[in-house]
């Protein structure tokens, strides 16, 4: 009887691909997608212009502020400056951020700005943006949980970074339209701001506020 050619081929074949399709067995066809959510930042206030915002999605266990807990200089420069650029850097080089977004310009009275964050669930939220006419005032969130599914309404109170005296003169406020820039340096908690009080070049009438500030909407949407 003549044996079969490339018998042997046969059988390392069929081993390989038993093999093969063991392997595949063991291993996940494809991981969950992580949920992507439209987050958006409403300004409640009659007057006040929030700065570009920062936006960080991360795991537990990140502050981008905390009541009772000094400002970094990241969030120093937020509520001063309205400037985040530190402080999404600084994000950015921790194992624990997911996602940094930063927008630009500013959102005036009544007006909102959203953006788009993919996150793993399970991911928590932390934003801040400046109050434009005053010494060191910001609002943000801190921690907050992204919702497993449909949406989460969050009210913004109005903080003090405790960097700079409120002392709402003109060559201090750097908001249109005074221009000023940080010149009584202090370092005291963050704390909830205590509002415009009229001592200085900062008219209760014109710049004041009341709380809630600001409006944060979070939306799974896929």
């Amino acid at each position: 009887m003549t044996r079969p050619r490339y018998g042997w081929q046969r059988g390392s074949l069929l081993l390989v691909a038993t093999f093969l399709g063991a392997l595949v067995a063991a291993v996940p066809t494809a991981q969950a997608a992580s949920p992507v959510y439209r987050v958006t930042l409403k300004n409640l206030a009659r007057s006040q212009a929030f700065s570009p915002t920062l936006f960080v999605a991360h795991q537990p266990g990140y502050h981008l502020f905390a009541l009772g807990k000094t400002a970094s200089t990241g969030m120093r420069l937020i509520a001063e400056d309205g400037a985040p650029r530190t402080a999404a850097d600084a994000a950015r080089a921790l194992k624990t951020t997911v996602a940094v977004q930063t927008t630009r310009g500013m959102i005036g009275p009544g007006r909102s700005v959203s953006v788009e964050i993919t996150a793993p669930a399970g991911s928590r939220l932390s934003l801040a943006t400046m109050l434009e006419q005053t010494n060191d005032g910001f609002t943000g969130a801190d921690a907050v949980a992204l919702p497993a599914k449909g949406s989460a309404r969050i009210t913004l109170l109005a903080y003090d970074a405790g960097t700079e005296a409120n002392n709402e003169l003109r060559t201090h406020v750097p908001g249109n339209p005074f221009a000023g820039f940080r010149r009584a340096p202090t370092t005291v908690p963050i704390s909830v701001h205590p509002g415009i009080k009229g001592t200085g070049a900062l008219d209760k009438k014109v710049w004041g506020w009341t709380n809630p500030i600001g409006q944060l909407l979070i939306e799974r949407i896929r």
